[in-house]
């Protein structure tokens, strides 16, 4: 929910204020697009045959599902990702083999590792919670 708060708060004018209804109808709405999605993703992975989703897949899905204006900037978006994590290169080890870079498979793309993130995580959602309850908090002095 702190996410799409994120992005609606970011969208939106500072002067325009958002009931909790709204922001919970943008919240499922949301989640369902991502249900949507993830699902006509899916059916495009199993066509090629695959059980990895890969960004080809969600490309294939906005355009199936009408959305082609989402395409080009998730293509850039997703470029500016990959320069991110290369100039970031952690070193994470990899829990079987202990080499820091991600493994390849037969066909050269990278595989799913085992990354402990419990840390990462929590702190970014102990953030969003601390976010909400302070935009609640102004919500509520503002009326």
């Amino acid at each position: 929910m702190a996410c799409v708060s994120r992005v609606m708060k970011a969208a939106l004018p500072d002067n325009i204020l958002l009931t909790k209804d709204a922001r919970a109808a943008f919240v499922r709405a949301a989640g369902i697009f991502i249900f949507y999605l993830t699902h006509c993703s899916n059916d495009f992975c199993r066509e090629s045959k695959r059980t990895t989703i890969f960004p080809q897949d969600v490309m294939a899905a906005l355009r199936e599902l009408g959305f082609e204006d989402f395409e080009q900037p998730l293509e850039n978006f997703l470029e500016a990702y990959k320069k991110d994590t290369e100039h970031r290169k952690p070193a994470v080890k990899s829990k079987s083999s202990g080499n820091s870079e991600a493994k390849k498979g037969t066909s050269g793309e990278p595989q799913a590792m085992d990354v402990d993130v419990e840390d990462e995580e929590g702190a970014a959602e102990e953030e969003d919670v601390q976010e909400e309850e302070e935009e609640e908090d102004e919500e509520a002095q503002e009326e």
